[in-house]
């Protein structure tokens, strides 16, 4: 056991590796940290509140029911919150933050059984017909996304369910055909679902299709920008984002002429930035993309990371700030991105939002750093897609850096050739560059550093330049 220096916290640790920091005047256990053979680990509150390594939360189960252990990963929406682990670390306060526990959240029912009926094998066609069932327990089914090679590529539409013939006859069974497009070589296919209230996500149902493809053209690059100066609340207004947003499809559509195909650009700008219109543009875009196409969206405006949530939100040029509650209901949301970025059939893509905080919620992230972290690694666990994240302070978007957003100017640099390495710019290369480049120019003129988050997955190959 160890006391900490001013005796309000005592850790305590057992020989299988778990230790527990408890509060000494109330006698309440704070935090579990718990260390796993292979490596893994996992911090959680009593609450089920909890940060963990890539996989350390599969390695720790519930009793959802009498008959049903869930794993901790399965309530990763809710519960994943490194900011809040963080805070209990450093004696804060978290009961505001705290708006749900575990067992609260079982009594939504439990998530459904879901498989996929098609089996593995090769496949001579590029567009599959693929077989998926969803067996619901008590808590009904949503949020039905089928995975290309770890890619949300479709969220589907509950009400096209059939009435299935299955093998868990005690279940209430519905089946799905949706078509999916291949692309050339292995596709590892994944479906998932999540209980009716969203609140506990299914197991993750994987099959391995083959498929070899003749064409050899040049892939195309799509690159979507959206940013909004004006917004109908007065206080919100910004001075970049439209020209950032406009400048930066410009240097990638400049850069990239020669190493594709074609490019295609779109923008949605100012008083074009609502959510239907956005969602409305993406199934545009997605129409004409195919899976070995190249996706870039750039978003620019007001962004905020929901203390309460952990959730990343974007505000449309029509959002008005009521209260706080405003935000989860006007913004949009991490949900909305998913389903947005799900119509988009290019499996290279990265996302990029430069947004800044503003209103209450700004004032309340003291934790900012951790907080974005969580938001960005819900964001790229929901969508699969990479992402680079730069929110600054309301004094660094508003002043500018040279006529831009800094971390748009930043990026453009890297993109017109100072990011590039062994002659070519990728997306692993550019988020290193904003990486190294960031911090130290924001320090520099504003005495604050602009910390990039960033989340690479297994397109951070693609190459972006000529």
């Amino acid at each position: 056991m160890r006391f900490s220096s001013n005796g309000k916290y005592l850790l305590s640790a057992s020989i299988d590796k778990t230790l527990k920091l408890w509060d000494i005047k109330s006698g309440k256990e704070l935090l579990t940290m718990i260390a796993f053979k292979d490596g893994e680990w996992i911090s959680i509150t009593p609450e089920g509140y909890f940060d963990a390594s890539e996989n350390g939360a599969k390695h720790l189960n519930v009793l959802t029911s009498p008959l049903t252990v869930t794993s901790i990963d399965a309530f990763y929406n809710t519960f994943y919150r490194p900011d809040i682990v963080a805070k209990v670390l450093n004696g804060e306060d978290t009961r505001e933050y705290k708006t749900a526990t575990i067992k609260e959240i079982i009594k939504d029912g439990s998530a459904p059984l879901v498989a996929i009926k098609t089996q593995s094998g090769e496949n001579n066609k590029r567009d599959v017909e693929l077989e998926l069932e969803v067996c619901q327990k008590d808590g009904g089914y949503d949020n039905l996304t089928l995975y290309l090679n770890g890619m949300a590529v479709s969220v589907l539409d509950t009400n096209r369910a059939l009435k299935a013939k299955s093998s868990n006859s005690y279940l209430d069974c519905v089946s799905f055909q949706p078509l999916i497009s291949l692309t050339n070589g292995e596709n590892k296919i994944g479906f998932k679902a999540t209980n009716k209230a969203g609140t506990i996500e299914s197991n993750l149902a994987e099959i391995s299709l083959g498929y070899k493809s003749n064409i050899t053209a040049k892939p195309n690059l799509h690159i979507l920008a959206i940013g909004v100066d004006k917004y109908r609340d007065g206080d919100l207004q910004l001075k970049y984002s439209v020209a950032d947003a406009k400048e930066l499809t410009k240097s990638l559509e400049k850069n990239g002429k020669d190493l594709f195909d074609k490019v295609y650009t779109y923008q949605l700008l100012d008083g074009e930035v609502t959510k239907e219109k956005i969602l409305s543009k993406f199934s545009e875009v997605g129409a004409k993309t195919t899976r070995e196409d190249v996706f870039v969206l750039y978003i620019a405006g007001h962004g905020i990371t929901d203390a309460k949530t952990g959730a990343y939100f974007y505000f449309p040029s029509d959002f008005r700030y009521k209260n706080d509650e405003s935000v989860r209901t006007a913004g949009v949301s991490q949900k909305d991105f998913t389903l947005a970025l799900s119509k988009i059939q290019a499996l290279k893509s990265i996302t990029l939002i430069d947004t800044c905080n503003s209103g209450s919620f700004a004032e309340a992230l003291a934790s900012r750093g951790v907080l974005q972290k969580t938001a960005i690694d819900k964001l790229t666990r929901a969508t699969g897609r990479a992402t680079l994240v730069a929110s600054s302070k309301d004094q660094v978007a508003l002043e500018g850096y040279n006529g831009h957003g800094v971390f748009t100017y930043t990026m453009i640099e890297a993109l017109d050739g100072k990011g590039y390495k062994n002659g070519k710019l990728t997306i692993k290369n550019l988020a290193s560059y904003i990486e190294d480049v960031l911090p130290e120019r924001t320090y520099q003129k504003w005495g604050y550093e602009q910390v990039p988050q960033s989340h690479i997955t297994g397109t951070n190959g693609t190459n972006l330049s000529k």
